[in-house]
């Protein structure tokens, strides 16, 4: 797989982050639905760090690892029970956006190159 095709992936595995970490906040939210998400939350980060390793070998998209790094850092620490969560999962969200727009900037410019 191309950097650029690890690229495109995790930011599909982001989008899905994205859906998926706003769901788990909130005081009516039922336990079933939270633990949906979070087995959800789990996948997706047991993806990106497979992403990060692939990056890692090429040596490409250093700005990309940095990100991922980070968000594997807090994403783990996400705990339903916390009354921190919220925190959390705004950092996490965070990054996962920055993450996403870099993404979808690097889709961007490398834009229709044939390959």
């Amino acid at each position: 797989m191309s950097p650029e095709t690890v690229a495109r992936h995790a930011c599909d595995c982001l989008t899905q982050l994205q859906m998926s970490l706003p769901a788990v906040t909130g005081d009516e939210i039922e336990k079933e639905t939270v633990e949906f998400y979070k087995d959800g939350i789990s996948r997706s980060i047991k993806d990106l760090k497979y992403y990060n390793e692939s990056l890692e070998e090429t040596g490409e998209h250093e700005r990309v690892r940095d990100a991922i790094e980070r968000a594997l850092q807090i994403l783990p620490d996400i705990d339903v029970e916390d009354e921190d969560v919220d925190l959390a999962i705004d950092e996490a969200k965070e990054d996962v956006c920055v993450l996403a727009r870099f993404f979808n900037s690097v889709d961007a410019s490398r834009g229709s190159s044939g390959n």
